[in-house]
């Protein structure tokens, strides 16, 4: 059943949202920001046509750098951090350097909401806390945290976001809904004797 979601979430995956994924790519700003969109958006789409992992394609620390020195041919990549002779082969190294060129054309992101961050602060106790138990939940299931939801898509469940991604399809069933019971307080958390999260319905 997990090797089933795995592989409909790799379907469902949009590439222009992957760099989302990449802690670092979300301080880059300006041009360096796009550079990681276009980037990551490659790395996506051209590991899912290798059917290998995204990050043995290209390292988060490469996909970072590159976008913040953004060399204009395979000499200036070379002596970028993190990249190493596989990313410097002809294909490879054509597939982000054209990369790079399409980010010149992409549009500026919209600036973040200030509320939302300061909704964020406000909410880091709770969301903490179902971090944690979202990380158990990805342990009993073999998944990757991350496949479950970031940080960020936790922020937008517990601040009670309508668009919020862990509020449809799989990840409503498995994280979502019962998230939703717990905000609500029709659903506890406690700790199992095993020292183990334990989310249960309330009683009484």
């Amino acid at each position: 059943e997990c090797d089933l979601l795995l592989e409909r979430e790799r379907g469902r995956r949009n590439p222009d949202d992957s760099w989302k994924r990449i802690k670092e790519a979300r301080h880059l700003k300006g041009p360096a920001r796009n550079n990681a969109r276009a980037l990551a958006a490659w790395r996506e789409s051209e590991a899912a046509g290798q059917d290998v992992p995204v990050r043995r394609l290209l390292p988060d620390l490469a996909v970072v750098s590159i976008a913040q020195q953004a060399p204009k041919n395979i000499d200036a990549l070379r002596k970028i951090r993190g990249v190493d002779g596989r990313h410097t082969k002809a294909g490879m190294a054509e597939g982000i350097l054209q990369a790079l060129e399409e980010a010149s054309h992409l549009p500026p992101l919209p600036k973040p909401d200030r509320h939302k961050k300061e909704d964020s602060r406000d909410l880091r106790a709770g969301v903490t806390l179902v971090s944690a138990w979202v990380s158990q939940a990805a342990r009993q299931f073999d998944l990757d945290p991350t496949l479950l939801g970031t940080r960020a898509d936790i922020e937008a469940l517990v601040r009670g976001d309508a668009d919020a991604r862990m509020r449809t399809g799989w990840r409503h069933e498995i994280i979502g809904g019962p998230v939703a019971d717990l905000l609500a307080g029709k659903a506890t958390l406690s700790f199992d004797k095993d020292g183990g999260l334990l989310l249960e319905e309330r009683k009484g």
